[in-house]
C-alpha cells in the first residue's frame, strides 16, 4: 500500500475510533443525507514530493479536514475533538495552515462547516512513492 493511503486510512480510523460519529469518510464522492449529520470528510488536495537524497522522497501532503454539522456548537466541539486527535497521530509530521468557517445548504437543510487545512510531511523510499 501506498505511504500517502496509509497515512489516510490511519487517519480515517483514529478519528472514527475518537469522535464516535459514523460518518468519517475519506476524499469520496460524496452525496449528503443532511439528516445524518454531523459528518467529517477527509480530503487530500495536492502532494508535492521531492527527493531529498538519492534513497528519500520528501512527500508533503495538503488535506483539508471538513466537518459539517447542524449547529455552530456541534461543529466546534468536533473540530476540538479533530485536533486532540492530531496532536496525538504519529504517521506524519503535521503543519497546521488554517481554519475556515461556512455556511452550506443540502437539500435545503442548512450546515454550518468548518475547514482544518493542513499540510502532513512523510518520508518515502523513492520506490515506494
Amino acid at each position: 500500500m501506498l505511504k500517502r493511503n496509509e497515512v489516510l486510512l490511519g487517519l480515517q480510523s483514529s478519528l472514527a475510533r475518537k469522535i464516535k460519529i459514523p460518518n468519517v469518510l475519506v476524499d469520496d464522492i460524496l452525496t449528503f443525507d443532511a439528516s445524518k449529520a454531523p459528518f467529517l470528510v477527509i480530503r487530500p488536495s495536492n502532494t508535492e514530493i521531492r527527493a531529498t537524497n538519492s534513497d528519500t522522497w520528501k512527500h508533503t501532503m495538503s488535506l483539508e479536514f471538513e466537518i459539517l454539522a447542524p449547529s455552530k456548537d456541534l461543529a466546534d466541539h468536533l473540530l476540538e475533538q479533530v485536533l486532540e486527535e492530531l496532536e496525538i497521530f504519529s504517521a506524519a509530521h503535521k503543519d497546521p495552515k488554517g481554519i475556515r468557517v461556512e455556511k452550506v445548504e443540502i437539500a435545503a437543510t442548512p450546515l454550518y462547516a468548518l475547514i482544518l487545512e493542513l499540510d502532513m510531511v512523510f518520508f518515502t523510499p523513492s520506490f515506494r512513492s
